[in-house]
């Protein structure tokens, strides 16, 4: 059997390591509405899972949850576009960042991706990026087949202020 990997984007919103992060009400159990979906898919059973996320916690939920069969890269957990920190700390941080969105493009089979700049474009990396890709907005999961997909999904939710 052929391994597929999955890839969960999974940003909260509310990043406990940025004091001035907000959550984004729409966003709310959107760990566990993902990790759902992906459990619910039998072709998933062998799947290694590759997550990059902004919060300690929906790691460590995964971890639990899929063991050997995570992907993850270590360092330290910030935002692309805020820092608190200054000098080499905020290199190491943008190193696991880069390489975070430098796997988005390059790991994966299935996306499966926050409303988010970072996940988006870091998917459309890939060979064929409106294949398999999925996109939680307001507590659903949508099959993204092209940008106009994409478009229609935001738009039924307040141009993506829901998501």
């Amino acid at each position: 059997m052929n391994k597929q990997n999955n890839i969960s984007i999974i940003i909260l919103g509310k990043n406990p390591t940025i004091p001035d992060d907000k959550l984004l009400p729409g966003r709310r159990n959107i760990s566990e509405s993902i990790f759902s979906f992906i459990d619910s898919n039998d072709s998933n059973i062998n799947s290694e899972i590759f997550l990059t996320t902004d919060n300690q916690q929906v790691y460590d939920e995964a971890r639990q949850r899929y063991g050997s069969r995570l992907l993850y890269v270590s360092g330290e957990i910030t935002h692309l576009d805020r820092s608190l920190n200054i000098g080499q700390k905020v290199c190491r941080e943008q190193d696991k960042l880069l390489t975070d969105f430098h796997l988005l493009g390059e790991l994966c089979d299935v996306s499966i991706i926050s409303n988010s700049g970072f996940g988006f474009w870091g998917n459309l990396r890939r060979f064929k990026p409106f294949e398999q890709l999925f996109v939680f907005c307001a507590g659903r999961i949508y099959k993204i087949e092209s940008m106009w997909h994409l478009y229609k999904m935001r738009e039924q939710n307040n141009n993506g202020e829901s998501c």
